[in-house]
């Protein structure tokens, strides 16, 4: 009983820190094209996989797109002295001081989305 409980916390802990997803069910244009996945106007085919803009990595599926965030932002550091700087290329922040941007900040707890 107590190995059922401990996997039973252990499952909550991973559903709880796990990203953020949506889905999209597929969607055909006209009878005779196959399903596509649309996503902010642009078609994607059964099969493809993609990052988004919003840095979440998508793929289309037979039953439509999932998406899900993979984008870790920082949440514990020193925010006084310092502030997240988003690489949207990248799909990453760096944490660098405020009065000098090349000296870099220590962040001690970050969250997925």
């Amino acid at each position: 009983m107590k190995i059922f409980l401990a996997l039973v916390v252990v499952s909550i802990s991973v559903a709880l820190s796990s990203a953020s997803c949506f889905h999209i069910p597929a969607t055909r244009n006209d009878k005779t094209r196959p399903a596509v996945c649309q996503l902010n106007g642009e078609d994607h085919n059964i099969g493809d996989t993609w990052t988004n803009e919003a840095c979440q990595k998508c793929t289309c599926a037979r039953n439509g797109m999932d998406c899900c965030s993979f984008l870790k932002k920082p949440t514990d550091f020193d925010k006084e002295a310092c502030h997240a700087i988003l690489d949207k290329k990248a799909c990453s922040y760096q944490v660098v001081r405020k009065d000098d941007p090349s000296q870099p900040c220590a962040v001690r707890g970050m969250r997925i989305g």
